[in-house]
């Protein structure tokens, strides 16, 4: 199952890519698909058959590999960067923070869950905690995504906190192919493009 959905992402993004080439699908990978000894070698195949262009995919590693050796984690991610992958790791704990640091994985996007950024109002210390974690992410040059967005109010007060990109039911529900294309983001591109052309 976890290679037809790669294959089906890659082939849907090269397509889409095609109109709007800053596009990147973010794919999840299971806790033990990482580990696998083709795993690797199945994404490049992947990759060369779909003709997806440098950039187009990212791979999001959940924070279950802070209890991988770190050795063959590295040296995994190392690989797969080499071909352009884009790798993000979903953060729930500082347990993946603190392998961050020590080990200094090179993750492109730091993906905070509601544990961070849920519950913001409730204290300063809350308020700290999320502002010092993109602080460090920024000055390491590392992305952040703040998830869990499900409200306008929400969405303004997580840009004070200076992210790199927002994510949540705020912005879009899952949608089938055919309907991403019509979402907003597109829309205005689209508008845009046809302006210049005039």
């Amino acid at each position: 199952m976890g290679t037809w959905i790669l294959e089906r992402a890659l082939t849907d993004t090269a397509e889409m890519r095609k109109a709007h080439p800053e596009v990147t699908i973010n794919v999840n990978l299971a806790y033990m698909q990482l580990g696998e000894a083709d795993f690797r070698s199945m994404v490049i195949k992947l990759l060369k058959e779909s003709g997806t262009t440098p950039g187009g995919l990212c791979l999001e590693l959940s924070d279950d590999i802070a209890s991988w050796d770190p050795r063959h984690l590295k040296n995994q991610i190392a690989t797969l960067k080499s071909w352009s992958v884009l790798i993000a790791l979903d953060v729930h704990s500082f347990g993946a923070l603190d392998l961050i640091v020590k080990e200094k994985l090179p993750i492109d996007i730091l993906k905070l869950g509601p544990e961070f950024a849920g519950n913001y109002k409730n204290g300063i210390t809350k308020k700290a905690m999320l502002e010092s974690i993109v602080q460090f992410a920024r000055q390491i040059n590392m992305k952040v995504c703040i998830t869990g967005v499900e409200s306008k109010e929400m969405a303004e007060d997580m840009k004070n906190y200076g992210p790199t990109s927002l994510q949540g039911y705020y912005y879009s529900r899952p949608l089938p192919l055919e309907e991403v294309s019509k979402l907003p983001l597109f829309e205005v591109k689209e508008t845009k493009e046809q302006e210049n052309r005039k």
